[in-house]
């Protein structure tokens, strides 16, 4: 069972760079439906302000998730993505006052002020009962939150992570090869591996995701990180990037817990629940 989320937007991306990007929440909504039918049971999105900038909102954030509400069928994570406009504090309190039930933390970022800092969100998101997806960019990330999870900084029931293979700016070729990257990225946590994404950059993105999915992963698909299909030609929209890679997966036999060959099943939105941990 692979959970297929979506992330849409980003925090960089404008519609110069493609028309389909959806910035409003009325695209935001009309997309969260394309994308749900498409496959995705999970949508990792960004709020813009009326120049269509980044910005942690919380009120942007509240109206967004209120009017998502009606898609049903769709789990909503809003992003706490810093940018290098907004602080660990402004990035905690993003989270804590739009009410939202799942956000996306990256370790690197909330850390910068300090573990002290990060353990106390930590704690606070633990208490509020707010799941985190915690993103990772690199193995030393993962090691360094790995130790907090010894500690007792991070729970380590309901831990999500988010492998990050590649960068905007260069794609994948400056990187290790994925079985690699992956194995850096595992290894801290012996046999009992959590519940964890991987996100990669432009045509190689599909080939990526599915090879994660093999390695036991799930993926994360979508124009954040990719406006293109695996032959480099522009993608429609981010509904067709979720449904092919959705397609291809259920003809890839994961080769663990199953035959070769035997389809994949996507996640609906009862299964994801239940693999994030999350009460119904």
């Amino acid at each position: 069972m692979v959970i297929v989320s979506v992330a849409p937007n980003g925090g960089r991306l404008q519609k110069s760079d493609h028309a389909a990007l959806p910035l409003s929440v009325e695209e935001l909504v009309v997309c969260a439906r394309a994308c749900r039918d498409a496959g995705a049971s999970l949508m990792h999105f960004h709020v813009r302000d009326s120049e269509g900038r980044h910005v942690l909102d919380a009120g942007l954030y509240r109206e967004a998730l209120k009017a998502l509400e009606t898609e049903e069928g769709l789990l909503c994570q809003i992003s706490s993505e810093g940018l290098g406009r907004y602080d660990p504090h402004e990035q905690a309190r993003c989270i804590f006052d739009s009410g939202c039930t799942l956000a996306s933390v990256a370790w690197r970022e909330m850390t910068a002020g300090g573990l002290a800092t990060a353990r106390k969100f930590y704690n606070e998101a633990r208490e509020r009962a707010v799941h985190l997806q915690h993103i990772l960019y690199t193995p030393s990330d993962v090691a360094g939150l790995q130790r907090m999870v010894e500690e007792g900084g991070i729970g380590r029931e309901g831990l999500c992570l988010l492998f990050v293979y590649g960068s905007y700016g260069e794609g994948v070729g400056n990187m290790p090869p994925l079985e690699n990257f992956l194995e850096d990225c595992l290894k801290p946590f012996g046999a009992e591996e959590p519940l964890w994404f991987l996100c990669s950059f432009g045509e190689a993105e599909q080939a990526c995701l599915l090879q994660a999915a093999g390695r036991g992963g799930h993926a994360r698909v979508g124009f954040e990180n990719n406006l293109v299909r695996c032959d480099g030609s522009l993608a429609a929209s981010n509904a067709e990037r979720v449904a092919a890679v959705a397609e291809a997966l259920r003809r890839q036999g994961r080769g663990r817990g199953q035959d070769r060959g035997q389809d994949i099943a996507i996640a609906g939105v009862a299964e994801t629940r239940a693999l994030l941990g999350l009460s119904a």
